[in-house]
């Protein structure tokens, strides 16, 4: 690769390297205070992120509250992948 690429020989390279059916971002148990100052937080979601490519699943989780909750980002969602996802970390869970 040369040192000034064209874009998309910079695209192919990344799709290459990057190369993965699904992205999972774990921001864990956020230490956030649920009351502060007379406001509540009931729930907490994310993160919400993208690669940049069109094909891209990105597939959030964050736990507040004792409550995990999950998140999904794409140009073209795939239908049923967060219920996959859930079926998959229940089963790693329960093992």
């Amino acid at each position: 690769m040369s040192s000034n690429p064209s874009i998309e020989d910079a695209a192919g390279f990344l799709s290459h390297m990057l190369a993965f059916d699904v992205l999972l971002s774990n921001l864990g148990r956020e230490p956030v205070a649920s009351n502060f100052e007379g406001f509540a937080l009931k729930a907490l979601w994310g993160p919400i992120v993208s690669s940049g490519f069109a094909d891209d699943q990105v597939v959030g989780v964050c736990t507040h509250g004792g409550v995990l909750r999950l998140t999904q980002a794409s140009y073209t969602a795939m239908p049923g992948l967060l219920d996959e996802v859930r079926t998959v970390m229940s089963e790693a869970v329960a093992a």
